[in-house]
């Protein structure tokens, strides 16, 4: 069995040009835009898609991904909770 192993690990995965979550929204707005044969919806997503994406050029690297932790509704791994003020190790 092989496995691909990218040249060059730090940097992100790309499909097509797009981030792969970028390419996970533009696909599955895509593929619910047809199901439903849907074009307002379809038009829709691809607003969300663009908005993101401009949302995305101006934070920096991995800010979406940690919205959920700053809203108190995911907790990373051997991290203390976000509403903690003081730690002590």
């Amino acid at each position: 069995m092989r496995s691909y192993v990218p040249q060059y690990l730090h940097k992100p995965v790309k499909i097509m040009m797009l981030d792969s979550d970028e390419f996970v929204i533009l696909a599955n707005g895509v593929l619910v835009g047809v199901l439903l044969k849907s074009i307002v919806l379809f038009i829709l997503v691809l607003v969300i898609f663009f908005i993101y994406r401009k949302g995305k050029e101006k934070h920096p690297r991995g800010f979406f991904r940690h919205i959920p932790h700053m809203l108190g509704l995911k907790q990373f791994r051997h991290f203390p909770n976000i509403f903690i003020r003081n730690f002590m190790e």
